[in-house]
């Protein structure tokens, strides 16, 4: 009996939107690492890359907004940084108006990994939309906008 109940909850499971949008996510991530791995960075690294560099003119970025916009705790994001940082890839400095704070910047190697990891995620974005037609792909936005609302709500 317990088999039976096992093997129908895998089923569900399996056939579950979750578990699929888990399995593209999954996928994605390890993609980006993969792709990335030779040049030393990993997706999240790039992540906060990205983020540096198309806000690099903003004063009020620290380590809590990088929190935020990643969506993580603070070990982790405090992890990332300090690898960035000993691999060279971004400097910090201490916030002149709070010392708690730290920005960050990026070095001349950080500007360069940045726009691999750019090209990376275009390329792989490719990947995803490659055999659907444009207006598959707007469906798909349209109907995955509409999940992460549901799920918001």
């Amino acid at each position: 009996m317990n088999t039976i109940n096992d093997n129908l909850f895998r089923k569900i499971i399996k056939e579950s939107l979750g578990a699929l949008i888990h399995k593209i996510d999954r996928s994605i991530y390890l993609k980006h690492n993969n792709m990335l791995k030779k040049y030393g960075i990993t997706f999240r690294q790039s992540v906060v890359l990205s983020f540096l560099y198309h806000n690099r003119d903003n004063e009020s970025i620290n380590q809590k907004t990088i929190e935020e916009y990643m969506e993580v705790t603070g070990p982790s994001v405090t992890s990332i940084i300090q690898n960035m940082v000993k691999n060279d890839i971004i400097t910090h400095r201490q916030d002149e108006n709070d010392g708690r704070n730290y920005r960050f910047e990026l070095t001349k190697k950080g500007m360069e990994l940045q726009g691999i990891g750019t090209n990376i995620f275009r390329t792989i974005n490719n990947i995803l939309y490659q055999d659907l037609s444009e207006d598959e792909i707007e469906t798909l936005k349209y109907l995955l906008t509409k999940v992460v609302k549901n799920m918001e709500d």
